[in-house]
């Protein structure tokens, strides 16, 4: 999938880089963060060769990858921050709030303790909340009109406090759910590419 979005985007100029992450139960937070920053430096380091623009260098993911989106271009204390600066990011469906999702998750299912733990303060260290004071990135929040009513008011949260300092957007798109966002992006009928690339052109530095 991953390599179908990319050729589409790719023929409207925007270039792509898709990359993985561990998983839970395996992996346990930061190593998911850790893979992303690790790939997001991958970026930083080799676009430039491939023609890339390196001014406008974006982060996006769907679900918990957009999670990881958001905290990368939040998280000032990260290394890739002292490298170069990430101009937005484009997160499709995330959950966000760690310290309200974690607690939800743990008592449906214990296998969640080994994602976040059960230390509030860890959540909330995990969470973009404790990231939110000192960026100016570019974001938007692609979400399903079926999508989770917690998952969207979580996103419409986040956005709007954004909007008092930065560009932030918020929009649903019409007969999607949380997977056929992102599964659907080919078909003929799809705008999840579309928003993309229209918040793309607004948002690049010439």
């Amino acid at each position: 999938m991953g390599k179908d979005i990319g050729v589409k985007l790719a023929k409207s100029g925007v270039g792509f880089v898709s990359a993985n992450y561990r998983v839970s139960p395996v992996a346990k937070y930061p190593d998911h963060l850790n893979d992303a920053q690790a790939a997001t430096e991958w970026a930083f380091n080799n676009m430039g060769s491939f023609g890339g623009d390196l001014k406008n260098i974006y982060v996006s993911g769907h679900s918990a990858g957009a999670y990881l989106s958001a905290v990368l271009a939040l998280n000032k204390d990260l290394k890739i921050h002292k490298m170069r600066k990430i101009r937005g990011a484009i997160l499709i469906s995330p959950f966000l709030y760690v310290e309200e999702t974690a607690p939800v998750r743990i008592k449906r299912d214990s296998i969640y303790k080994s994602i976040w733990g059960t230390n509030p303060k860890d959540w909330k260290k995990a969470s973009v909340s404790s990231h939110n004071k000192r960026n100016n990135e570019n974001f938007i929040s692609i979400m399903a009109e079926n999508d989770e009513v917690w998952r969207k008011e979580q996103n419409k949260r986040f956005i709007n406090k954004l909007k008092k300092k930065q560009t932030a957007s918020y929009i649903e798109m019409p007969n999607r759910n949380h997977s056929s966002l992102v599964n659907k992006i080919l078909d003929e009928d799809d705008q999840v590419s579309a928003k993309i690339i229209e918040f793309i052109q607004r948002t690049i530095i010439n």
